[in-house]
């Protein structure tokens, strides 16, 4: 038996709606043993694609079992890149077969009274309206595509061309990211920036620098990051296993928690702040930990991250959004005392 006889023997077995969980169990057990036994990660790429040929809504429980083993052996560092067209003309094909659904709950979603029905109970009550009419075929395959994400969100966080193909051909489910799980998490991913050019300066110590960020999907894992630069931070108070964790060289999370250190701000609140205060009197200026880098604002070319005293006390989980997932900041450039004086004052005067 070698890798290509093991994944043959499983795909049918997994095409086979029959095969009972043993037989399933059996030929899973026999292909991973035959991975470990494979030096090339590439043969194991090109065996995955064996297993995208059978992920469809008609055999969902075995389809989306192949799905969830290739998204767990491309976690493991196999090469996603063979399986990738696959993945996204399947998920498309569904996403088609989702919108005649999804478009007859959008003429009524601008309609609604949100105190007596919110968008989510809106659709569950369409899907209840029309199971008994054609469209029942629609909210199947918008249903059904919740057990196929959790390997497109493997696949497209596994390296930047990989999201940058994914996001160009299916940017559009930021658009619907209410109707399912599958369009949520997508438009969350898609929302990451890479080699994102960004300012920080701490207002109290006068340390800044030029850089970029890239994979940062929240501003919680983007303050984390921040605590973990020599050049913004006398003591680091954050450990390199916490830090391992937030960049995506570690477990996914662990169970704790450590207190933020800044406020982080928006560019604009230099010219609203009062000359003596380092602490926030107005929030419209704050980045908020619970949004993402693209929400920050850019003067010229660069995201500005101002940097002050916490207004008050935030917990920050040692945690990352997706696994697989790499986050970094960069540094190009550190600023001394005169250029952070000078850009504040041309932020002060814009």
């Amino acid at each position: 038996m070698n890798l290509l006889e093991s994944v043959k023997i499983l795909a049918r077995t997994l095409s086979t709606t029959a095969s009972t969980e043993q037989q399933i169990n059996d030929s899973i057990s026999q292909y991973y043993d035959e991975i470990n036994k494979t030096e090339d990660p590439e043969e194991v790429g090109r065996s995955m694609k064996y297993l995208s040929e059978i992920f469809s809504f008609d055999n969902l429980k075995n389809g989306s079992m192949a799905s969830l083993i290739c998204g767990t052996l491309i976690e493991h560092g196999f090469p996603a890149s063979f399986i990738i067209d696959d993945y996204i003309n399947f998920f498309k094909k569904g996403m088609e077969e989702s919108l005649p659904f999804i478009q007859n709950c959008m003429i009524e979603l601008p309609k609604i009274n949100e105190e007596e029905e919110n968008p989510f109970d809106l659709i569950e009550r369409k899907k209840e309206e029309l199971k008994t009419t054609p469209l029942i075929h629609s909210i199947c395959s918008l249903e059904s595509l919740d057990a196929y994400y959790p390997c497109g969100i493997s696949i497209f966080s596994s390296g930047k061309e990989e999201f940058k193909k994914a996001k160009q051909q299916l940017g559009e489910v930021a658009d619907y990211s209410i109707f399912n799980s599958s369009y949520y998490w997508f438009s969350i991913l898609f929302e990451v920036l890479f080699d994102e050019p960004i300012i920080v300066i701490d207002l109290d110590t006068k340390k800044g620098f030029k850089g970029k960020m890239s994979g940062v999907v929240d501003n919680f894992q983007l303050q984390l990051l921040l605590m973990g630069l020599h050049e913004l931070n006398d003591e680091i108070e954050i450990s390199e296993k916490q830090l391992d964790v937030v960049s995506g060289y570690d477990v996914q999370q662990l169970d704790e928690s450590i207190s933020g250190k800044w406020n982080m701000y928006n560019w604009e609140y230099v010219k609203n702040r009062e000359a003596d205060s380092r602490v926030v009197k107005d929030s419209q200026f704050w980045i908020w930990s619970e949004g993402n880098p693209a929400d920050i604002s850019k003067y010229k070319d660069h995201r500005v991250i101002l940097l002050g005293k916490p207004a008050y006390s935030r917990g920050l989980s040692i945690q990352r959004t997706f696994k697989n997932l790499k986050a970094e900041i960069t540094i190009e450039e550190e600023l001394n005392s005169n250029q952070i004086h000078s850009f504040l004052n041309e932020l002060k005067y814009t």
